[in-house]
């Protein structure tokens, strides 16, 4: 376990990963962050969109469920 430094101030909804060094966490206002195995960032979607669910089916194919019930994916 490592602790994330939240300096976002994200609220987390849902968390998936592949691997120890691949974790995705999605919460409120459109707060997505992606682990490495050593640090959290913050690629943003810019909507402000809140995410309540996260499904990493592989490193290159992530899904998002929306609050309004949408799924996302690529």
């Amino acid at each position: 376990w490592t602790n994330l430094n939240n300096a976002a101030n994200v609220w987390i909804r849902g968390i998936s990963g592949t691997s120890v060094t691949d974790v995705w966490a999605v919460g409120l206002s459109g707060g997505r962050l992606h682990f490495d195995g050593n640090t959290w960032t913050g690629p943003w979607s810019g909507t402000g969109t809140t995410y309540y669910g996260v499904y990493a089916a592989s490193p290159t194919t992530v899904w998002l469920a929306t609050s309004g019930g949408a799924v996302l994916g690529p």
